[in-house]
């Protein structure tokens, strides 16, 4: 009967400790951004156009965009504010 840990299962584990001495490494491989897109553009969707023509999408209830909400707020405190500014102005005049 031979042990879990003899040499012939010893043996046949890789031993990554020389394979990166040796300059084999583990790295997944990377794309540069014009390797990324060319692979996004040549994606083709066209046949899923009508996949579920059933399922149309409902732009009717489409969030705000909390940024534009946000400058339109803050052109409103301006103008408010503008607006005491000048009411003040003219008060203060005699």
């Amino acid at each position: 009967m031979t042990a879990p840990h003899d040499s012939f299962t010893v043996s046949r584990r890789p031993n990554r400790v020389n394979d990166n001495r040796a300059g084999v490494n583990n790295k997944p491989q990377t794309y540069s951004r014009e390797d990324v897109l060319a692979k996004v553009n040549a994606m083709d969707f066209g046949w899923a156009k009508g996949a579920a023509p059933e399922a149309k999408i409902d732009k009717s209830s489409a969030k705000e965009d909390p940024r534009e909400k946000l400058k339109a707020l803050r052109a409103e405190f301006a103008r408010r504010a503008a607006d005491t500014a000048a009411a003040a102005a003219v008060v203060a005049t005699p």
